[in-house]
């Protein structure tokens, strides 16, 4: 599924890595690459330990090399908008932290610094302008209810399969003007794209030149990584970072979408078929149990769940 890191590597048991006190290891130790963290889901408490000892931290990984972690909210933003120091062209890395031979090192827009990828992005964008958002929302409604509708009752089913992706794959075949009938294959060759370009939730830039952070001294060539899963839970810039508070004054105050000239083109999407989707579940279905701990991605780039059982009751 990713690039696959053995359970063992150099004498190193990274599952077990992922299970250490994140308040007791030395900070010199931690490293928040590990895929482990994400798929054994512990990762909060070495976020909260770096964001509140060393928030710009530099860690010579065993997986990827050396790397510099940016996890607290306001240095994120700094990262994240100042494309003239900070590179995410794949000419000099790319956005993930393992080092791809350049031959391949894939082409993509989030993966260019300007002027190539502003050209790259007015060709993207009016896929998802508001207008062109209008007039797919009924489509994306209707195909909600269709999936919704033909959901099994009081038995086990696997809600990622059979909602997630899905509606996601249905939406961006029609987006994409994609052969409806091989939707399913849209999801393949994203796995593929992250196995190529390797499990990682940083983003990861390299320095063009020599720069200051949060009095951390940065060299040109250097890479850094923004964590947005650690900033989104920075206490000093979001109230109550931890807590489900579905109805926060500022719901849109996150760093999930990134910011800058790499700002997610299809954030509105997104947020429009989770709106869409919401709405029609509220409307036909009693609780829905989650029947089986969640599976987690093993990847440090996607933060996602791979499968989640359920049960709607009959």
């Amino acid at each position: 599924m990713n690039d696959v890191v053995a359970p063992m590597r150099s004498g190193i048991d990274f599952k077990a890595e992922a299970h250490r006190d994140p308040w007791s290891v030395p900070l010199d130790e931690i490293d928040v690459s590990n895929p482990y963290l994400y798929s054994e889901d512990t990762w909060h408490g070495f976020f909260a330990r770096l964001r509140r000892d060393e928030p710009v931290h530099f860690c010579d990984s065993p997986l990827y090399g050396p790397y510099w972690s940016v996890t607290r909210y306001r240095d994120i933003m700094t990262v994240d908008t100042s494309h003239q120091i900070y590179s995410s062209d794949a000419a000099f890395g790319g956005i993930t932290l393992k080092d791809v031979p350049v031959q391949y090192r894939k082409e993509a827009f989030i993966a260019m610094d300007p002027p190539r990828h502003d050209e790259q992005r007015k060709i993207v964008a009016p896929i998802v302008a508001p207008p062109n958002l209008a007039k797919t929302s009924g489509t994306i409604r209707d195909r909600a209810i269709r999936i919704l509708e033909g959901l099994p009752r009081g038995e086990v089913f696997d809600w990622v399969d059979r909602v997630s992706i899905e509606l996601t794959t249905q939406m961006l075949s029609t987006l994409f003007d994609f052969p409806f009938d091989e939707r399913r294959t849209l999801t393949r060759w994203s796995n593929v794209s992250t196995v190529n370009t390797r499990a990682g939730t940083e983003i990861d830039s390299e320095e063009k030149r020599d720069a200051e952070l949060n009095g951390k001294r940065i060299h040109k060539g250097d890479k850094v990584a923004m964590w947005y899963i650690a900033g989104n839970r920075d206490p000093e810039e979001i109230e109550d970072p931890d807590r489900f508070i579905i109805d926060r004054a500022r719901p849109r105050q996150h760093l999930s979408f990134g910011f800058g000239i790499h700002r997610c083109v299809g954030n509105r999407l997104a947020e429009m078929q989770l709106t869409i989707l919401w709405e029609e579940i509220l409307k036909r279905f009693p609780p829905i149990e989650v029947v089986e701990k969640p599976k987690r991605a093993y990847s440090n780039l996607i933060h996602g769940i791979t499968e989640m059982k359920v049960r709607i009751p009959a």
